[in-house]
């Protein structure tokens, strides 16, 4: 990505993994093993000459083996339980610089190696055929952390492996829930979840750009709870699914407390199929969310200051900023809408498509920023997707 020719962000991901699976199914349980093994090259490189240049360059080498037992003894009760050991190697060159000259003195290698074991159980009572609880239960761990700029002016997000002394990222599930089958076929669901994070790394906005590998991220912990609701409709002519989640996400360090960049209070959906017969369909899908959290300008003073050149007062605008992610942008909402008709040959399925992305043409607001054209300078919003149409043909073989 690059804007003008000031600034420049790259982030190249290249993937090279390799699976293996076993499965022995019998009457009243199931056994499962397999192994994983992956090595993955990072590159996250930001040019901003004559301000600040770096480049962060990762190779980790993940490997993991894992079990897995599916135990049902009465046809009421369902047990599962798992286990997973992974061993993360991550290596970064890291480029050793004079802190008062910036001349390069060398290359040290940052090493981070870390034995992760985790965790699975969950539980599944049937109360009647078409009732059941289930409850769960993990912890996880994350070799990713994200470069984002937590106040969202910059509306991207990079993703690199933990590094030297930042481990990973560490999570703790405990999900419950609630099923009910109709006799169509239909679906409902309530999951209630929180969510421990014992550790965390979040994008560090004071960062010292002559030292990037050891003070990009800020540690911490977090916490998310909240609960999902469903219903699913999967039978007849009329086909699609209902859901609403209501969420809570925060992030806690020593020095900082705040609701994280995917803090959404609500967010529903609403998605329908209709079946009008001889291959035509059409469908809708309605999206509302509550706004998401960012860090923005409240206001701006004039600093008054002696000129002893011009040998008089005077002043420049100085920001008042807000806390972090303590704004909220405005709610999201968008219809689209799509039909389609398809043809049946001998080779295969022919599908002609139309669709339209934000129906009524709704500005979703992304990011603020103010133009400084005027006086006072006016805020402006880059707005998301517009109304968008679209055809496409699908043919398969």
């Amino acid at each position: 990505m690059q804007f003008s020719d000031i600034l420049s962000d790259t982030n190249r991901i290249d993937d090279l993994s390799l699976r293996s699976m076993l499965v022995r199914a019998g009457e009243t349980s199931t056994f499962e093993a397999g192994s994983e093994v992956s090595y993955t090259r990072f590159i996250y490189k930001t040019d901003a000459e004559p301000f600040a240049t770096y480049n962060i360059e990762g190779r980790p080498l993940y490997s993991s083996l894992y079990l897995s037992w599916r135990y049902k003894p009465l046809p009421v009760f369902l047990f599962q339980a798992g286990g997973r050991l992974s061993l993360y190697y991550g290596s970064y060159p890291d480029t050793l610089r004079d802190s008062l000259t910036g001349d390069v003195l060398g290359v040290d290698t940052l090493i981070r190696r870390d034995l992760q074991p985790e965790l699975r159980l969950s539980a599944k009572y049937f109360l009647t055929a078409d009732d059941a609880f289930n409850l769960s239960v993990g912890n996880f761990y994350q070799n990713l952390a994200m470069i984002m700029p937590q106040g969202g002016r910059i509306p991207t997000n990079f993703w690199i492996p933990v590094f030297g002394k930042y481990e990973p990222q560490q999570a703790i599930h405990l999900i419950a829930g609630y099923e009910h089958l109709f006799a169509d076929g239909s679906r409902a669901r309530i999951e209630p979840y929180y969510k421990h994070y014992p550790y965390l790394l979040v994008f560090n906005e004071e960062l010292d750009i002559a030292d990037a590998t050891g003070n990009i991220f800020t540690p911490g912990a977090g916490r998310a709870w909240g609960a999902d609701f469903s219903i699913e409709k999967a039978s007849g002519n009329l086909t699609g699914w209902i859901s609403y989640s209501l969420a809570f996400s925060r992030f806690i360090s020593d020095t900082l407390e705040f609701y994280t960049n995917f803090d959404r209070r609500h967010n529903l959906n609403v998605l329908g199929t209709y079946d009008l017969g001889k291959n035509w369909r059409v469908n809708a899908h309605l999206t509302f969310a509550s706004g998401m959290p960012y860090a923005g300008t409240l206001g701006r003073y004039r600093m008054w200051y002696w000129d002893t050149v011009r040998q008089e007062w005077r002043y420049r605008w100085m920001t008042i900023e807000a806390d972090r992610n303590s704004l909220r942008f405005p709610a999201y909402h968008r219809l689209d809408i799509g039909a389609s008709k398809a043809w049946e040959f001998r080779w295969g399925t022919l599908t002609v498509r139309a669709d339209i992305i934000n129906l009524y043409n709704h500005k979703n607001v992304m990011l603020y920023y103010y133009d400084l054209s005027n006086e006072p300078p006016v805020q402006r919003s880059v707005n998301m997707i517009p109304f968008f149409p679209s055809v496409g043909v699908e043919a398969r073989f």
